[in-house]
């Protein structure tokens, strides 16, 4: 008889990692802790850490309030899966420099300034 496996034995997929890094990304950038994050959703700061690792998956319930919460489609989170991205959406970078970039950004409180840099930045990329 074929031996069941373990909950230790079972990897997390690809599009599990994927989801739980754009949940990741989103959360960080908007300033939000895992502990608030789980407060929003019901549930423990240490589901989100597994959520996030992709070592539990996300249900479809799950991710329609994910998308509640951060303001974007629930296809927002397949942006850039398999190269593809979400047809009306970018997809974030992912990379600790740009996220820290980002964060420090949306922390500037004036926003004549903000805006100013926007352009800045904007001029500088094209």
């Amino acid at each position: 008889m074929p031996r069941l496996s373990t909950t230790a034995e079972i990897r997390p997929r690809p599009v599990d990692i994927h989801v739980g890094k754009m949940v990741r990304v989103l959360r960080r950038t908007g300033g939000m802790s895992q502990s608030a994050l789980a407060g929003n959703l019901g549930i423990s700061f240490q589901q989100v850490q597994k959520y996030e690792k992709g070592a539990n998956r996300i249900g479809a319930s799950r991710l329609w309030q994910l998308s509640r919460i951060f303001n974007v489609s629930p296809g927002y989170f397949f942006a850039g899966l398999d190269g593809e991205a979400a047809a009306d959406e970018p997809v974030p970078v992912l990379d600790q420099r740009s996220l820290s970039i980002a964060i420090g950004f949306s922390r500037i409180e004036p926003e004549p300034v903000r805006e100013a840099l926007s352009k800045l930045v904007t001029a500088l990329a094209s």
